[in-house]
């Protein structure tokens, strides 16, 4: 079960900042799912998937290590600290949560003008858009893709990096429309 951690994998000298031991636990993991299925990426992403998960470990960055490491088997640009999907997502990770609960925020409390909401919202949704269609295009372009069967390829990666571009290509109409509106009713008010 990938609920379980290997402390073993954790220990690193002191200087390893804890991003770097998070990221050689993920590809650590990834090497060992490998094995452990000689090469085939179906049962640890079914595992994963299927997996009961605690509300309370929601949080756990043991959690999204074992997240990384079951997509890696898919892609291998997140086991490259050098690839662009890599530091796309670790970008993301840590931009992307403070703006969004501000926006949300906003969004449900009106503590902004709705113009400023609006423009605030295009910034957000248009850099999801932006590196989640980077991230396609260079995944496309890869060489990976191809040892992938098509099957996989769209349950795995396309249809859950969909997501990534679709409801932001949504929050972009919402935001225009708060911008050019001047009021929140595009939301409900």
């Amino acid at each position: 079960m990938l609920s379980h951690i290997d402390v073993s994998l954790l220990r690193r000298p002191m200087h390893v900042r804890p991003l770097s031991r998070w990221a050689a636990y993920a590809v650590k993991l990834r090497a060992r799912f490998r094995k452990r299925n000689h090469g085939r990426c179906e049962r640890p992403a079914v595992e994963f998937l299927t997996a009961t998960i605690p509300l309370r470990r929601i949080v756990s960055p043991t959690l999204w290590a074992d997240t990384w490491a079951a997509y890696a088997l898919y892609d291998d640009a997140y086991a490259d600290r050098r690839t662009f999907g890599f530091n796309a997502d670790i970008g993301n990770g840590f931009f992307t949560p403070i703006p969004t609960i501000v926006l949300l925020a906003a969004l449900t409390f009106e503590i902004m003008p709705p113009v400023f909401v609006g423009i605030f919202a295009v910034a957000l949704f248009w850099q999801w858009v932006y590196v989640s269609s980077l991230y396609a295009v260079s995944f496309w372009l890869s060489e990976q893709r191809k040892a992938l069967p098509r099957t996989q390829r769209w349950i795995y990666v396309w249809g859950p990096n969909s997501v990534w571009i679709v409801v932001p290509l949504f929050g972009l109409y919402v935001a225009v429309r708060l911008i050019l509106e001047g009021n929140f009713s595009v939301v409900g008010y």
